[in-house]
């Protein structure tokens, strides 16, 4: 007697999850800083859904880590909310928003200049100043 009432399970195909870009993303700028930067996507579920704290981080200063946004979603994956610097929510559809989105956040100016200034404190973190 076959007892599975739940029929065929679906595959996920190619839905790329709003972490899975997160992921990708941390990965991509450690390799343009040479391994000085990263990033890391923390998810942790909440009320249904998951919230998602996205971090710069930087190895060689302890481990230090700069929270530079949140994205939250449901188990549906879109849409996805983007929280970032105070400003009202981002809420992006769809995948292809999502994207977009976070293009401009990690693109933008302010990004620029936090990384700037982590570049600079790694570089600095490692010069030997003789006493």
């Amino acid at each position: 007697m076959n007892d599975n009432l739940w029929g065929t399970i679906p595959k996920p195909g190619n839905l790329n999850t709003p972490n899975s870009i997160l992921v990708t993303q941390g990965k991509v700028l450690e390799v343009a800083t040479d391994r000085a930067l990263s990033g890391v996507s923390i998810k942790k579920p909440n009320n249904g859904g998951f919230n998602i704290d996205f971090f710069i981080k930087a190895e060689s200063l302890n481990n230090y880590r700069y929270h530079l946004f949140t994205v939250t979603h449901d188990v549906h994956l879109y849409p996805a909310k983007i929280f970032y610097a105070g400003k009202p929510p981002l809420e992006c559809e769809d995948e292809s928003e999502f994207r977009t989105a976070l293009g401009e956040i990690l693109s933008g100016s302010a990004t620029r200049k936090i990384i700037e200034a982590l570049l600079a404190q790694v570089r600095d973190d490692g010069d030997d100043i003789p006493f």
